[in-house]
């Protein structure tokens, strides 16, 4: 079983402790990837991506099983992320990391300490990739947020509000870690990403769901919902399934296909 673990705390410190002094060291496990025997509940590896995280850039996303040809040579791997907006691919047998692929927008973040004066960093504590990758045919498909925080070295002073932060949609090659396509938005993307076939799905906080092509990102089409998305879809044969609620008009809605239905998205 693979399993990504989220922040330590707390963070970034406290007026007596600043920048988590008061838990020295890397902390492990926090920030890391963990290969468990599923059958004891034995620990066979860990990698942590992030040692004695201050900034709460959890390595939350749920991991993604693989086959890929890495460096000449086919193996299985696993793919994490989280709010640190970096994706991974690990070796399964041993953790090593393979490649890493840095998403979205990046300032401050790398910071062993932090100032007594404000400082702002992106992502912030609600940045980065926060909402499910999906994978298909050698493609890792990852929705990543640019939000930033302002911090001191003893707290957290505000962030950025939703309506005013960006987002994004990426496409990844498995075998390298290289960027396919992207994708920018005007609004956070916390919709996830879901692959039918040959089309990818993602959604917007103001409430746009968008469907691109798997291979190109282009754009197939888009629809406005009646409230904001922070969810992702279910899907059954030819229709898409997706909540929306922050705002507007809480619903549930179905999206058909064109070719099998009068009303289309």
């Amino acid at each position: 079983m693979f399993w990504g673990v989220g922040n330590p705390a707390p963070w970034p410190g406290t007026p007596k402790y600043p920048n988590g002094s008061s838990r020295p060291g890397p902390n492990l496990y926090t920030d890391s990837i963990l290969a468990l025997d599923s059958n004891r509940g034995w620990l066979k590896w860990y990698s942590q991506v992030n040692s004695h995280d201050i900034l709460d850039h959890d390595f939350q996303v749920p991991p993604i099983l693989a086959l890929a040809n890495v460096s000449g040579k086919m193996q299985k791997i696993v793919i994490g992320s989280g709010k640190m907006g970096r994706v991974y691919a690990f070796n399964r047998s041993t953790g090593s990391i393979l490649w890493a692929a840095v998403v979205g927008r990046h300032e401050n973040d790398q910071l062993a300490e932090l100032p007594n004066a404000t400082i702002t960093v992106y992502p912030g504590y609600f940045g980065g990739v926060e909402t499910p990758m999906a994978y298909a045919e050698g493609v890792v498909f990852v929705p990543y947020i640019d939000l930033y925080t302002n911090y001191t070295s003893t707290q957290v002073l505000d962030a950025q509000n939703f309506d005013q932060a960006k987002g994004g949609f990426v496409a990844i090659d498995v075998e390298t870690g290289k960027i396919i396509w992207e994708k920018k938005f005007e609004s956070i993307n916390v919709g996830g990403a879901t692959v039918v076939n040959d089309l990818v799905f993602t959604a917007t906080f103001d409430g746009t769901i968008y469907a691109f092509k798997r291979d190109t990102g282009e754009e197939v089409w888009k629809f406005k919902a009646p409230a904001g998305i922070n969810a992702w879809p279910a899907v059954a044969s030819d229709t898409i399934v997706w909540p929306c609620g922050t705002g507007g008009s809480p619903s549930l809605i179905a999206l058909k296909h064109p070719a099998t239905s009068a009303v289309g998205p």
